[in-house]
């Protein structure tokens, strides 16, 4: 039995070798704290800006940057309406654009990645479902019109970039509200010590109450 993970932290490393009853010497782990080399990542502070002026914000980076000169070039977005609305634009604006999303059809996937390896067209606006075991050396571009839900997340969407060993481009729009709001939810599965304390205490005092009132 062979378990491979891509990215993964150390507690799920750990979760995964106790569920599978992997000892510690049979882990191997490739040193990748730091990014490759060719990768050179960008940030663009976007605070307070509606979406079609982010959305004209990456028009600019993608015409007046280095990544006019990307072979070819995959847009993450968080929402799949961001991907729909930016690739009609771009369409109506001369891109060779294709859109990709889990609300598509696997047919209507499958025609965006084969034009998108066949060099059929330029550039992919995707949400993160785009991009597993995909094989093609010359992407030298990935711009996140959002900041992914988490660091590996990023790490391994970036990845897709350069895998050929030519310079990369990775820039992300980086809105300090939406950053904000994205560590919360990371920290919205973990239990609040105090809030979970005032819960029980209500649970068992009340019942602790009641049985008072009915002894007396």
């Amino acid at each position: 039995m062979l378990a491979l993970t891509a990215t993964a932290t150390e507690v799920t490393r750990k979760d995964i070798a106790l569920s599978l009853r992997i000892k510690p010497e049979d882990i191997i782990r490739l040193n990748h704290e730091h990014l490759r080399a060719n990768l050179q990542p960008s940030i663009s502070r976007i605070s307070s800006a509606s979406f079609f002026e982010r959305q004209n914000a990456l028009f600019d980076v993608i015409q007046k940057t280095v990544f006019k000169r990307c072979k070819s070039i995959i847009v993450y977005c968080s929402f799949v309406r961001q991907t729909e609305s930016i690739t009609g634009e771009m369409r109506r604006r001369g891109f060779k654009v294709g859109c990709y999303h889990g609300g598509l059809s696997d047919k209507e996937r499958q025609r965006t990645q084969d034009d998108f390896l066949n060099n059929k067209i330029r550039i992919v606006v995707a949400t993160m479902a785009f991009g597993l075991g995909l094989d093609k050396g010359d992407v030298t571009g990935i711009i996140h019109f959002g900041l992914p839900k988490s660091p590996e997340q990023y790490i391994q969407e970036i990845g897709r970039a350069g895998r050929n060993g030519s310079q990369a481009y990775c820039h992300a729009f980086v809105d300090e509200s939406e950053y904000i709001c994205l560590r919360s939810l990371a920290h919205s599965n973990a239990v609040d010590k105090v809030l979970s304390l005032q819960h029980l205490a209500e649970i068992f005092f009340t019942d602790l109450l009641v049985q008072r009132r009915h002894l007396s």
